[in-house]
């Protein structure tokens, strides 16, 4: 199974609802099937922080359309976790390699 990482910001124009909902267009639904019944790290901005953080994790449990938005999708999470902290993409140099 693949693992992903699903891009989130508070306020944007997808009806995300935080490790419950990831709402997403067409062109990515085939990356999202692959996560299915996999985790997922999310990643993005948080509020009145600087930069981009991976923030948590999340199960993908199902994938549905957006029956009021053609061509969009909603993947179904579950068993969400906050980090600790959020790690800053640019921690230890960038790389996932030094976590």
């Amino acid at each position: 199974m693949a693992k992903a990482i699903f891009y989130h910001k508070d306020g944007s124009g997808y009806k995300d609802v935080r490790g419950q909902l990831y709402h997403f267009p067409k062109m990515y639904l085939s990356r999202v099937q692959q996560a299915l019944g996999d985790w997922i790290v999310y990643y993005g901005p948080l509020t009145g922080m600087p930069s981009r953080y991976y923030s948590g994790l999340a199960r993908v449990t199902a994938i549905d359309d957006d029956q009021e938005l053609p061509d969009h999708h909603y993947a179904r999470l579950a068993d969400y976790i906050d980090f600790d902290r959020p790690l800053d993409y640019r921690e230890n140099g960038g790389s996932s390699d030094s976590w």
